[in-house]
């Protein structure tokens, strides 16, 4: 080999080396970049929930707040206390319910039953298990009578009486559904999607076993956006465990389909109720697109 082909060789062998050293660079800054900036909106998305989220529950507890002080209210307590009878009360959750546009509603009498519901009729004299304590409000799961189960922010308010001998505690629970048009309130931004995996990791009634499905499996199903179903739903199966598991915020790059273009920046983030149970998972995902291509 001649010097001028060595020299040739040498000079072609610096200047790729530049060029990959100059393009290995720029990668790297791009996903860099990119993955600065998923972060933070996804940190931003999180606040914007987590307001949004507050909003709910105070628009929940302001609206069984005002149903427990109507006179309507009063009176039915006085009623129920007084006489023990509550069979003129059945059908008064309902429209209770629709008074105060929420998708659930029970009364609850002193002994701890159900006196209406207006989400399940049929269940009066059942006992309603939820733990009367100090929380305003709470994340929690309710039968439905299909044997499907929904998942409703929830408050409660004692119906109080100026009455003397009024001694008995009647109280108002009424909830709002977390579904897909909750997801819709939500501002995204461009290239995010917003899904929620819902009653994860819960057991059908223990009222009625033989209703609902099985939850110690995945339900793809179960797994909805504000449009509805969600695309490869399947594929978030290990993100959406490892958050029930944890019960902390989780993220994970996640392909789904087979091309690169395709994968996208998830976040789940676990939603619990008010012992720590995890009742579902808020997943956002970033679509990696625009960085594939770059």
């Amino acid at each position: 080999m001649s010097l001028r082909q060595k020299l040739l060789l040498l000079f072609s062998f610096t200047v790729a080396a530049a060029v990959a050293a100059v393009a290995w660079t720029v990668l790297v800054r791009i996903r860099h970049v990119f993955e600065q900036r998923d972060q933070e909106e996804t940190a931003l998305f999180v606040s914007q929930f987590q307001r949004e989220f507050q909003h709910r529950s105070e628009e929940v507890a302001a609206a069984v707040a005002r149903l427990a002080a109507t006179e309507r209210a009063r009176a039915m307590a006085f009623e129920i206390t007084q006489s023990g009878d509550t069979s003129p009360f059945l059908t008064d959750a309902g429209a209770m319910a629709q008074d105060a546009q929420l998708d659930f509603l029970e009364i609850v009498g002193p002994d701890g039953k159900i006196v209406s519901s207006a989400q399940w009729p049929a269940r009066f004299g059942y006992f309603e298990p939820i733990a009367w304590d100090d929380h305003p409000t709470f994340l929690k799961t309710e039968d439905l009578p299909d044997g499907a189960q929904a998942l409703g922010l929830f408050a409660y308010r004692e119906i109080n009486s100026s009455g003397p001998e009024f001694n008995g505690s009647v109280r108002i629970l009424g909830g709002a559904r977390i579904d897909k048009s909750f997801l819709a309130d939500l501002p995204t931004a461009p290239g995010m999607q917003i899904a929620l995996y819902r009653d994860a990791d819960q057991a059908p009634s223990t009222e009625q076993p033989h209703l609902g499905p099985d939850y110690a499996v995945f339900d793809p199903k179960r797994m909805i956006s504000a449009a509805g179903e969600v695309l490869n739903a399947a594929r978030y199966e290990p993100l959406v465990r490892s958050a029930e598991k944890s019960g902390q915020q989780t993220s994970s790059i996640l392909y789904l389909g087979d091309r690169r273009e395709d994968s996208v920046n998830a976040t789940a983030i676990p939603l619990k109720s008010d012992n720590g149970d995890v009742l579902a998972v808020l997943i956002i995902s970033i679509s990696r697109r625009g960085m594939v291509e770059a």
